[in-house]
C-alpha cells in the first residue's frame, strides 16, 4: 500500500509522526514524500502480525486441552503419576425410596425407646382401668401408635441425699447390679397387683435411658473403694427455675423419698465398719457438689427411711461428718 503526498502533504506531517515516529518524513516544496519502501516494509509486518494471530486463534480452538489432559500432561512432564479420579456411587434418587411399612415403623421404634408398648401388641385400656382413678392421666402416656409408664411423673424438688452400701464384694460391676436390681425391683413390681399404676404382666420398663440403653439401676452415684465414681441415673432438672430430682430411683423404700432424693452407693459391705479413706472423699466431693443446687441439703442413711434394713451399716453415724 502506497501513499502519495502532494500539495496539502504537510497538514498531515504531525499525524504520521504520532502514528510512525520512526519514519522519517520529507517534506520539501510540497513535493510528493517518498516513503513507499517503509511503508511498504511496515504494512507487511502488519499483515504478519495479523496472519499469526488468525492461525493461533485457529490452533488453540482445534486443539484445546481439556482439564483432565492438562493434568495429566503436567504430571507426564514433571514425571509424576496422575492420581485417578475416584468412582462416585449416586444413590437412588428419592422418588425410588420406599417408605417403611406400618409394622416396620413401629419395629423402629420399639427399638429405638424399648420402654414404649405398642398399641397393636399390647392394649392399655385394661392397665387404665384397673389404676387409680386419680393417677390415670398422670402415669400413662400415648404417643400416636405406642404408649408407656411415666415412673418420673411425681418427681420433686431436690432435698435429700440418701447413702446406701452394696453389702457385696467390691469388684462387683455397674452391669451386675444393674441385672441385680431389675430382678429385685422392677420385676417384682410388674408382678404385683399395686393399681399405682397397675402394670401387672406387662413387660418390665424402667423407662430410664443412659448413653442408649435402658438402666433398672435405682441409684445416681456408685463410688467404689479406691474412690472411683460412676454415674448411673441422671441427677437432675430444672423446672421453672427449681432443681427437681430427674430419673427417680427405686432406693429408699418409700416413694416420697425417691421422688425427692438422690441416692449414693458405697461398694462394699460397712454393716460394721468404715468405708476406705478414699471413698470417703469421693462421696464427699459429690455431696459438696450437689449442695450449690440445694444449700441446705440433708444427707442420710437408707436406714433413716426404712426399718426393715441397716443400710449403709450402723456405724454410719461415725462417719457421716466426713462426707457432708
Amino acid at each position: 500500500m502506497i501513499f502519495n503526498l502532494t500539495k496539502n502533504a504537510k497538514q498531515y506531517k504531525p499525524l504520521l509522526r504520532d502514528l510512525f515516529p520512526r519514519i522519517v518524513l520529507q517534506l520539501e516544496n510540497n513535493e510528493v514524500i517518498k516513503i513507499r519502501k517503509q511503508f511498504t516494509v511496515l504494512i507487511i509486518a502488519l499483515l504478519l502480525i495479523c496472519l499469526i494471530g488468525i492461525t493461533g486463534a485457529i490452533n488453540a480452538t482445534s486443539f484445546q486441552l481439556t482439564k483432565e489432559e492438562m493434568i495429566n500432561k503436567y504430571h507426564s512432564y514433571h514425571q509424576v503419576a496422575p492420581v485417578p479420579r475416584p468412582t462416585v456411587t449416586v444413590p437412588p434418587s428419592l422418588v425410588e425410596l420406599k417408605r417403611p411399612s406400618a409394622n416396620q415403623a413401629e419395629l423402629i421404634i420399639k427399638k429405638q425407646r424399648p420402654y414404649y408398648y405398642l398399641k397393636t401388641e399390647v392394649d392399655p385400656e385394661p392397665y387404665i382401668e384397673a389404676t387409680l382413678a386419680e393417677k390415670r392421666n398422670l402415669w400413662f402416656v400415648s404417643k400416636g401408635s405406642y404408649w408407656y409408664i411415666d415412673w418420673d411423673a411425681e418427681r420433686l424438688p431436690f432435698e435429700i441425699v440418701v447413702i446406701h452400701h452394696s453389702e457385696g464384694p467390691s469388684n462387683v460391676t455397674v452391669a451386675e447390679i444393674n441385672q441385680g436390681c431389675k430382678e429385685s425391683l422392677y420385676a417384682r413390681r410388674y408382678a404385683s397387683g399395686n393399681n399405682d399404676p397397675y402394670v401387672k404382666g406387662l413387660e418390665p420398663h424402667s423407662g430410664h435411658m443412659i448413653n442408649g440403653q435402658e438402666s433398672f439401676l435405682p441409684y445416681h452415684y456408685i463410688v467404689y473403694p479406691d474412690g472411683t465414681i460412676k454415674k448411673g441415673l441422671n441427677a437432675l432438672t430444672s423446672i421453672n427455675g427449681v432443681w427437681y430430682v430427674d430419673q427417680v430411683g427405686w432406693h429408699a423404700g418409700n416413694w416420697e423419698v425417691n421422688c425427692k432424693s438422690l441416692s449414693i452407693l458405697l461398694i462394699g459391705d460397712y454393716s460394721n465398719a468404715t468405708p476406705p479413706s478414699a471413698q470417703l472423699k469421693a462421696v464427699k466431693k459429690i455431696i459438696t457438689g450437689l449442695k450449690f443446687f440445694n444449700p441446705n441439703l440433708e444427707v442420710a442413711p437408707h436406714y433413716q427411711f426404712n426399718s426393715q434394713t441397716n443400710c449403709p451399716g450402723w456405724p454410719f453415724e461415725q462417719w457421716q461428718s466426713k462426707i457432708s
